[in-house]
């Protein structure tokens, strides 16, 4: 959703719709330490993938610069774009899990909640 989002809009739009959705997705779970833990995940997620969307000249700002010196064309921006995006997406549904917990250390917030 991120993606597909971020692809006809500013980056930043998305991000600011979707990221408290996930805080509460992920806070409404029972389990306070897996919620924190789930919240966390589904907002990085989310993030890269609203960041990820590059098919067109009004996705990512420097896209849109880029367009407007006249020599890209928006198929070039879309072709190379879309390819961007697809893998973005591959790999963060397949590379999360692994890089996730290896980057984001949890046991300072886990250990201050009540």
């Amino acid at each position: 959703l991120g993606v597909g989002m971020s692809t006809f809009m500013s980056n930043t739009a998305p991000a600011n719709v979707l990221v408290p959705m996930v805080i509460a997705i992920g806070l409404s779970n029972p389990d306070t330490e897996a919620g924190i833990t789930l919240a966390v995940q589904l907002t990085v997620l989310t993030a890269l993938a609203c960041s990820f969307a590059m098919a067109f000249p009004v996705s990512p700002p420097p896209n849109a610069i880029a367009f407007a010196t006249g020599r890209i064309p928006a198929s070039a921006l879309l072709s190379s774009g879309g390819i961007v995006s697809m893998i973005c997406i591959v790999v963060l549904l397949l590379g999360y899990q692994f890089v996730l917990p290896w980057a984001i250390d949890l046991s300072p917030v886990l250990s201050a909640t009540p």
